[in-house]
């Protein structure tokens, strides 16, 4: 790096990026203050959440087959999950689950 922004090297002034780049550390300074700020923290992560798309569409007598099944098809995989963790999205005028 140069000694100094009106240093000439060669004929080459290097003041014009010395400026640019402490201005880009500026940014980058307050880009990361801006982050640390208003970073959201949430009570539980997303780290063990598995998303299942395709799955049928049921009424409620049928919703602990369809859990069963589904925990015993995860298990199989060497992914056990508990029934009390699922959630299943419903539409409470069909009283369907959404599939």
């Amino acid at each position: 790096m140069p000694e100094s922004s009106a240093h000439l090297d060669d004929n080459i002034d290097y003041s014009d990026i010395e400026a640019k780049c402490d201005t880009t550390f500026h940014i980058f300074a307050a880009e990361s203050d801006l982050i640390f700020r208003y970073q959201v923290h949430y009570d539980e992560g997303f780290d063990h959440v598995v998303v299942v798309d395709g799955v049928p569409i049921i009424d409620k007598s049928k919703l602990d087959r369809l859990l069963t099944k589904v925990s015993k098809e995860f298990s199989r995989k060497g992914v056990p999950i508990k029934l009390d963790d699922v959630f299943m999205p419903w539409d409470e005028e069909t009283g369907k689950n959404k599939g």
